[in-house]
């Protein structure tokens, strides 16, 4: 079995390896390139699973395993060592120098609490492909490599403190996609997202992309205000050879504070924005119902018009009967037949007039 980086294993360990794993898992796990994996078994003569057979194993397809050819005496494979990049010790020293003094100022009693459940986050995680930490628990938002993580901790717990002896607070809250801790300084009610992060520069690279390229932290400490004001760049503070982090906590707090003024500002635009927005809206809305209101009146003109003409003629049937009866008989008698039926005509016209209703209801009314 190996052990570290310079291990060894047996042909049907490796053959067993390389079709129940992803060849890119297994090189990741010794600490050595995809290639030197896929060398290997070229050079024992090891079959290797064919291009697509890790995308069909996902989706459920299972294919046959060929069996591995005899090579006389399985004799053990040595797996190489990863290649560490050495840098120049004096730029490397001129880099960490920060991590070694000792006249940084320390935080002063035990570590606050939020700091503390950070550390406890950051104890069963590993570093990413930039060899910093990044915390999946409830945790600060520190970004940065294990050699650096004593520092940050130290500069987040001296400015909580001290933010909190002005009367503010420090809050952390997982952000909208849900797969990053964000830590805001609560200044006046207002929220500004801030982080620490440590510089990482790369080691080298493939010209084919970045599958190939390897980081090194730098040791210089960073820390960003998480918000553009309209700016090219984020608001930031960091590190030179002859000022650190620590130092630069006063302007660090400022910045702070500065920034949630302008988030304020921010804020009540937006609230007028979105108030102005609020009342287009509501007077479109009513511009609406006042239309629809108006059309619905205009609907309804037809029917009653025509109603209103049936009226009138049955007031002009009325008159002509009168007047016929009146030539006839010389006078229409009041208790007559046709007197009724006059009476009776001239409710019915009433009853169905539209103008007389109206009338009525704005009597009523």
């Amino acid at each position: 079995m190996i052990e570290g980086l310079n291990g060894t294993l047996s042909r049907d360990d490796l053959f067993e390896k390389v079709w129940t794993t992803p060849i890119t898992e297994i090189a990741r796990s010794y600490s050595v390139r995809d290639h030197e994996i896929i060398k290997l078994c070229d050079k024992n003569n090891i079959p290797r699973p064919p291009t697509g057979y890790w995308s069909k194993y996902r989706h459920g397809f299972r294919m046959d395993r060929p069996p591995l050819p005899p090579e006389g005496t399985a004799a053990p494979i040595s797996v190489p060592p990863k290649k560490v990049f050495t840098p120049s010790p004096k730029k490397y020293e001129a880099r960490i120098f920060r991590n070694e003094s000792p006249t940084f100022p320390k935080s002063e009693g035990p570590p606050h609490s939020l700091v503390a459940k950070t550390y406890r986050a950051y104890g069963s995680i590993k570093p990413d492909r930039t060899d910093r930490l990044r915390a999946k628990e409830e945790a600060l938002n520190v970004y940065v490599g294990y050699r650096s993580l004593d520092r940050a901790m130290n500069f987040m717990d001296l400015l909580i403190k001290n933010l909190e002896s002005r009367g503010y607070s420090i809050l952390v809250r997982m952000n909208s996609a849900g797969d990053q801790w964000i830590t805001y300084a609560v200044i006046d009610d207002v929220r500004v997202p801030f982080h620490i992060e440590e510089m990482s520069e790369k080691r080298r690279g493939s010209r084919w992309g970045t599958r190939d390229v390897e980081y090194m932290v730098t040791g210089e400490l960073k820390v960003f205000i998480d918000h553009y004001f309209g700016e090219t760049r984020q608001p930031s503070w960091s590190e030179t050879k002859t000022i650190s982090i620590e130092h630069r906590l006063p302007q660090v707090i400022e910045g702070l504070i500065e920034a949630a003024g302008k988030l304020k500002v921010i804020r009540i635009e937006e609230e007028k924005r979105l108030e102005k927005i609020r009342l287009e809206e509501k007077r479109k809305r009513e511009i609406e119902a006042e239309e629809r209101l108006r059309k619905e009146q205009i609907a309804q003109l037809e029917p009653c018009s025509l109603v209103w003409e049936k009226a009138n003629r049955i007031r002009g049937f009325v008159s002509a009967l009168e007047a016929a009866a009146i030539q006839k008989f010389g006078h229409l008698d009041p208790n007559g037949e046709i007197a009724g039926l006059i009476n009776r005509a001239m409710t019915h016209a009433d009853s169905i007039d539209p103008v007389i209703q109206s009338l009525k209801v704005m009597d009523e009314k």
